[in-house]
């Protein structure tokens, strides 16, 4: 075994004294070839302290060519390439000032390169991917100190290009996941959620507003609309849903119905078709239904009211009227029935029989025709 000793800098602090003790090949007094070293440290304390020990290839007494460096534990921390006494290719493991992990994985021409894994000083991940030249580049994930993940998708030299970033809440709950801009404000595709973790809104955002095309969904997780976007607001095409069920399809302003569009009921029956503004249904057709989901009402309908042509009917399904209405109520000229049978036929004012009309028997024969006053 050959003994020399020296001074040099430790592996985290600068050594007194540092006696090193090898066994292996030598040549002319020098090491070469394969061998083994010890490293010792005194600092101070008037004892040696044993730090680790390589194994691997010498040339002209200093690591050359492949060999590994081990700890006290025998825990590996360098494995690879050795030029001139130096670490420059391999996996390395580095440790902050306090044995807590600093970087473990690949490295080349003394820096990190390849895949690694970086660590915060609490000795949680900060960054598990791929590394050139000392920086993430490639593909790679990135940590919080609470180990929950920021970010994942693309680096180049240190800046994240492309993939989803995840925002929280000041409690640590997902607030957000998705792609973002250079301030790390939701812009692109993304989805955001409520504090208990129940997704809001998943679709597109522009500066940290959703617009575009987007699904919005309630404190349960249900859809309620699905359409376009803009600056928060609906704004153009979409569909309205409640308890799963289709309730409205057509264009929003600000929010509100607002345009051509179709709603519908619970069964996801149609029940008006028209020209919408600031929520209400301006005129179009119109159709309502009996509890029983037989048809009571189909025609013209303005400003929430029966308006223009029309057709009502009975539980039974049956013809009850056809004709003009004018703000809901029968109006202008129209066909009365009773049970399906041939009743009226003539003029209406303000729901009543009122005018020129033919009155008909059961048998549908007129039994008269002539001047009608309020249904007299």
């Amino acid at each position: 075994m050959e003994y020399s000793e020296g001074t040099k800098r430790c592996h985290f602090k600068q050594c007194l004294f540092l006696p090193m003790y090898y066994k292996g090949d030598l040549n002319n007094g020098k090491r070469q070839g394969h061998g083994v070293m010890r490293y010792y440290a005194d600092y101070g304390d008037g004892e040696e302290h044993f730090l680790g020990y390589y194994e691997g290839n010498w040339n002209n007494d200093v690591r050359q060519g492949h060999g590994i460096y081990f700890n006290q534990s025998g825990e590996t921390l360098k494995d690879g390439l050795w030029d001139d006494d130096d670490f420059i290719s391999g996996f390395i493991k580095e440790f902050y000032d306090h044995d807590k992990p600093l970087y473990f994985g690949h490295y080349e021409n003394s820096n990190y390169h390849g895949e690694g894994i970086l660590f915060h000083s609490n000795g949680s991940i900060a960054y598990n991917g791929m590394f050139s030249n000392g920086k993430k580049h490639g593909v790679g994930v990135e940590y919080n100190q609470h180990s929950m993940e920021i970010r994942r998708g693309i680096w180049t030299n240190d800046s994240f290009v492309d993939g989803i970033t995840t925002l929280y809440y000041n409690d640590n709950l997902v607030f957000y996941q998705g792609s973002v801009n250079e301030k790390d404000v939701p812009h692109g595709r993304g989805t955001k959620f409520s504090p208990n973790g129940v997704k809001k809104y998943d679709g597109l955002f522009h500066n940290g507003r959703e617009t575009g095309f987007g699904t919005t969904f309630d404190s349960n997780g249900e859809k309620i609309f699905e359409g376009n976007f803009h600056s928060g607001s609906r704004y153009g095409p979409g569909t309205e849903f409640k308890n799963g069920k289709k309730t409205f399809e057509g264009e929003f302003h600000n929010n509100i119905k607002h345009g051509y569009g179709i709603s519908f009921n619970n069964l996801e029956k149609e029940i008006s078709r028209g020209n919408w503004a600031y929520g209400r249904l301006q005129d179009g057709t119109f159709t309502d239904y009996h509890s029983t989901g037989v048809i009571s009402y189909h025609g013209g309908k303005k400003n929430d009211q029966f308006d223009g042509n029309g057709t009502s009917y009975s539980d039974e399904g049956l013809i009850e009227y056809t004709g003009e209405y004018k703000k809901g109520k029968r109006h202008g000229t129209g066909t009365l029935f009773r049970q399906g049978i041939l009743q009226y036929i003539g003029d209406f004012v303000g729901d009543k029989i009122h005018g020129d009309g033919v009155l008909f028997y059961e048998t549908s024969v007129p039994c008269y025709e002539g001047k009608f006053v309020k249904n007299d």
